[in-house]
């Protein structure tokens, strides 16, 4: 590969990873990582920190796509806990 080649490659992953971001959302991928196989996972794995708002989670995962959903729940569900203790410490004021 030449240096515009993986300009091209690396901006072609950009793209794909803006695509995940769903049009409500201000999630933002803002880590990624490749890790080496191991004796129980030879393929290796990639791991995602995803922020929203105050809120981040990291996922690992095979395939980038996955950690990138899953670490996305995984802030999906902080930001629901957060907002439903909020309501539940109003509700008892």
């Amino acid at each position: 590969m030449n240096h515009a080649d993986d300009y091209k490659a690396i901006n072609a992953i950009g793209e794909q990873i803006a695509s995940f971001r769903a049009s409500d959302e201000t999630a933002l991928v803002v880590g990624f990582g490749s890790h080496k196989g191991s004796p129980g996972c030879e393929s290796g794995s990639l791991s995602v920190t995803v922020r929203k708002g105050g809120f981040e989670a990291t996922s690992e995962a095979l395939r980038l796509g996955d950690a990138i959903f899953l670490a996305r729940g995984k802030v999906n569900r902080e930001i629901e806990a957060d907002r439903a203790a909020k309501e539940k410490a109003k509700a008892e004021v």
